[in-house]
């Protein structure tokens, strides 16, 4: 039988597993949404460096490359470009993104319930994005 200071400390150490392990996955997670999404290429490429400036809306949703960000975006427009970053859980591995308007290919699509765009990266042809009309409606360059 365990005495207390012993099922003390294996519930300390438990916990302290526990925690590891739910760390590590997460990392991993990120790190493979980053790449399975096309994100890491996209920063690559469009990394914005500065604060940006101009209209932003949180908690908004896309999906880049079958990857979906629901909910777990900031989206963002001004005269240089579209403006991507994901919440602060979920920024490892996703630096934020400024992607010019020349760079952009963007056609309607319509899908019931909601309305979307399928947005193309001229620079990028294997990654696209869907992202509901409203969103971008709203946000306007």
């Amino acid at each position: 039988m365990m005495d207390e200071a012993t099922k003390s400390l294996l519930n300390v150490l438990f916990l302290f597993g526990f925690a590891a392990v739910f760390v590590g996955v997460w990392i991993r997670f990120l790190h493979t949404s980053s790449l399975n999404s096309g994100w890491t290429q996209l920063a690559n490429q469009y990394h914005c460096k500065q604060p940006f400036k101009g209209t932003t809306a949180r908690f908004q949703s896309a999906v880049l490359n079958g990857v979906s960000f629901t909910g777990l975006l900031v989206l963002g427009a001004n005269n240089h470009g579209l403006f991507m970053e994901p919440i602060p859980p979920f920024r490892l591995f996703h630096k934020p993104l400024l992607i010019p308007w020349t760079e952009l290919q963007i056609e309607p699509l319509s899908s019931f319930p909601f309305k979307r765009y399928l947005v193309l990266f001229k620079s990028q042809p294997d990654i696209t994005m869907e992202v509901r009309r409203s969103t971008l409606d709203r946000l306007g360059p």
